[in-house]
């Protein structure tokens, strides 16, 4: 199984940091940057990482293959990443097409036990979520519509009725991988230059095919958008680290001031 990281944008609402470091390698601790939390949690459960860069892709790829690593990372060029992260996702389709995969993105802080003990998908199409009935669901969040039995039925910023919010993170298998890339084909044709990946779901639900939500209320995760986002990651790591290993702050009981 492979690991996707999308991790191509400029991190606009991140200046002035972004203007001179690239979103992924902010420094989150003093030995961790933010792209090192996310390939910490994959590499438990995953053969090979690909990473789509894009800002300051070169910067991103030196500082990744430098370091030593027990699993293979591939860096891929977006080359137009301010056309949205689909673009970054097609990118990455060489190397992951016809192959189970699991789709994150660089800005979501999990916690390094997420895909051994947490997220752990039992059907061929799986997203990550969070109910509404566990926490409250930002505005700006990707929020989702299920029915009784989990199966995805709507996702989009824009909805007014709502069972949570989606976190992130997708898996994608072998078997259901024809679909997944034929959806993401038709998304294309429809030339939306506000389609983004979390739309190939959309268009898979338009074919009958429902994508199940594991509800993961319990886990504590981080995303990271805002200077505010970044503060407050940190102080929550550091309130964490003197009384758990940093990165497995699910084991603590700890959430999260969001």
């Amino acid at each position: 199984m492979k690991g996707v990281i999308l991790a191509a944008g400029r991190g606009e609402r991140l200046k002035p940091l972004t203007d001179r470091v690239p979103k992924p390698l902010i420094k989150i601790t003093d030995d961790k940057t933010c792209i090192d939390f996310v390939i910490d949690a994959l590499k438990k459960v995953v053969d090979e990482i690909v990473i789509v860069v894009g800002y300051m892709g070169e910067k991103v790829g030196e500082y990744v293959l430098s370091k030593a690593t027990d699993i293979p990372i591939k860096i891929v060029k977006n080359p137009s990443p301010q056309k949205g992260n689909l673009t970054s996702l097609l990118c990455a389709r060489p190397y992951i097409e016809g192959e189970s995969f699991i789709l994150t993105n660089v800005d979501h802080i999990f916690p390094s036990d997420f895909y051994v003990n947490h997220f752990k998908p039992k059907e061929s199409l799986t997203i990550a979520g969070q109910s509404k009935k566990s926490r409250i669901i930002l505005e700006d969040e990707m929020k989702i519509k299920v029915d009784e039995s989990g199966r995805l039925l709507d996702i989009s910023k824009d909805l007014k009725e709502y069972d949570g919010a989606y976190i992130g993170v997708s898996y994608i298998a072998e078997t259901t991988s024809e679909k997944y890339w034929n959806a993401v084909d038709k998304l294309m044709l429809k030339s939306d230059p506000k389609a983004c990946v979390e739309d190939v779901m959309k268009e898979l639900i338009k074919e009958g095919i429902f994508p199940k939500v594991q509800w993961l209320d319990h886990v504590a995760w981080f995303e990271l958008d805002t200077i505010e986002d970044l503060k407050k990651l940190k102080f929550n790591l550091a309130k964490l680290s003197n009384n758990c290993k940093l990165g497995g702050f699910v084991d603590s009981g700890f959430s999260f001031e969001r």
